[in-house]
Order: structure tokens, then C-alpha cells, then sequence
């Protein structure tokens, strides 16, 4: 890979199916931070 080569990365930082009326997960970007 050169260095002009563009990459981008995602992440699912709560889970793909994870139901946040089931579990205590973050799902604002604030929640998230503040949870960091």
C-alpha cells in the first residue's frame, strides 16, 4: 500500500444488533463519549 492510498475504517462501537431498550448501550454520539 502507498502512502497516497486512502483508507477508510469503520467500527460499530455499540454492536450491529445490539437493542439499546435491552441493554445499557450509548447511542448519541455524547453518550458515547461520555462513555469512553
Amino acid at each position: 500500500m502507498n502512502q497516497s492510498d486512502k483508507v477508510v475504517v469503520t467500527c460499530a462501537l455499540t454492536g450491529l444488533l445490539t437493542d439499546p431498550v435491552k441493554f445499557n448501550v450509548p447511542v448519541t454520539p455524547e453518550e458515547m463519549a461520555d462513555a469512553a
